[in-house]
């Protein structure tokens, strides 16, 4: 997946979203599924960007477009239509309610968004045992990117 390639998807998916005709369901599918596309971006990984971008932004696609009580795998199913190629990235999904368990990188990955965005709606009442992972994983992409603006390998925007 490649940055022309996402936001093309990108602006479809989130079209969909915004064609909605129930206005919660609308509203939260955008704010969770764009919450978890920032999270994944920011999360200190060795994964490619735009893949974990695709997986944020294809993950809950089940649940918010499909109604789907399986929301997990229909959004896998419907990755796996739209981008055939991408089955690392089915996968991710497929798994991304299966928080307890260990699966790959992207999927690894993706929980953590998804649970940092979930803590982001309530931090009072969002409460997860991979939170405290996450939101170090959060930091250390933090601490890492001002490292790197501080040895002025980074240009800021």
């Amino acid at each position: 997946m490649n940055q022309s390639q996402y936001e093309a998807l990108e602006e479809q998916i989130l079209d969909a979203f915004a064609a909605l005709s129930h206005p919660v369901l609308r509203r939260e599918g955008l704010r969770h599924t764009m919450r978890v596309i920032d999270m994944i971006s920011l999360l200190h990984t060795d994964t490619p960007l735009w893949d974990r971008r695709t997986a944020a932004l294809l993950h809950d696609t089940g649940k918010y477009l499909k109604n789907s009580p399986q929301h997990a795998r229909t959004s896998a199913i419907l990755c796996e239509q739209l981008l055939p190629e991408e089955s690392g990235i089915a996968e991710a999904i497929l798994h991304h309610s299966e928080k307890d368990r260990i699966h790959s990188p992207l999927a690894e990955d993706l929980k953590d968004a998804d649970v940092l965005a979930r803590w982001l709606d309530d931090p009072n009442r969002y409460q997860h045992p991979r939170l405290v992972t996450a939101r170090n994983r959060l930091r250390a992409a933090t601490i890492d990117s001002r490292r790197t603006e501080e040895q002025g390998a980074v240009t800021p925007l």
